[in-house]
């Protein structure tokens, strides 16, 4: 066999070799960049649970009163879900039922006749109750707020499209308290959520009520996260079970 039938023969089994791995890289990659895309999906779940967590503590700290539920469906890999089910202003007026939400998406048939109609259903309850929530607070003239770019329903257009506060400025006895609730989302955010959870986890109950103060502002971010859960968890034992006075903090900047 002459050197450049040895070329040949080398480079046909290199090609062979190389056709072989190409699947095997292809295949490696696709599955780096699914597990990049949960990630991602995971992040951004909890990030707008993190933020519905602050409007919580925003209308708290305004003075109204919630009824709040835990989600039953334990999840594993994104914040455990917490829903408003009531809300009460200051004079012990119901300013919003989620009964009520419901009884709408069954008069406007949504979902109809869709084989994914309860997710549908779902998507519209909770869409509804953060616009709802963005209403009132946006209604309160001691507050003002900038909102974000919201995303607009593609797949279900009988679903509305779910706003989003990004900055929002308490007027606290003519102090300025700015939240910037996006970049607050993953640090304050889930701190406060994971205070609430453990709420629910000490009083071994799928719902809480939430007594709100009027303009009360606390626990500002200036130590370790970890310091900054064990204050808020202990404030909520020690003052948020009793019957009245019962006080949610917002971390201010």
């Amino acid at each position: 066999m002459n050197a450049n039938n040895t070329d040949n023969v080398i480079n046909e089994i290199e090609n062979e070799r190389n056709d072989k791995q190409l699947p095997q890289v292809q295949g490696i990659k696709e599955k780096k960049d699914k597990e990049l895309l949960k990630k991602m999906k995971y992040k951004s779940v909890d990030k707008n649970i993190g933020i519905q967590s602050l409007y919580f503590a925003i209308l708290s700290t305004m003075g109204y009163t919630l009824l709040l539920e835990k989600s039953k469906k334990h999840k594993t890999k994104t914040l455990t879900t917490i829903q408003l089910y009531q809300l009460y202003d200051q004079n012990g007026i119901c300013v919003f039922n989620r009964d009520c939400i419901f009884e709408k998406a069954k008069q406007l048939n949504i979902g109809l006749n869709r084989p994914n109609k309860e997710r549908i259903i779902r998507q519209f309850i909770l869409n509804e109750t953060i616009n709802s929530i963005i209403q009132i607070i946006q209604n309160n003239p001691l507050v003002s707020i900038i909102e974000g770019r919201s995303k607009k329903n593609i797949v279900n257009e009988e679903v509305p499209s779910q706003h989003k506060i990004q900055i929002i400025t308490l007027n606290v006895n003519g102090s300025y308290k700015v939240i910037d609730l996006n970049k607050q989302a993953l640090t304050n955010g889930k701190i406060y959520h994971e205070a609430l959870i453990g709420i629910f986890d000490y009083i071994h109950s799928d719902g809480i009520i939430i007594n709100g103060n009027l303009f009360n502002i606390g626990f500002q971010l200036n130590q370790p996260s970890t310091s900054i859960i064990d204050k808020i968890s202990q404030y909520f034992y020690e003052h948020s079970l009793l019957p009245s006075n019962t006080f949610v903090p917002v971390i201010a900047e």
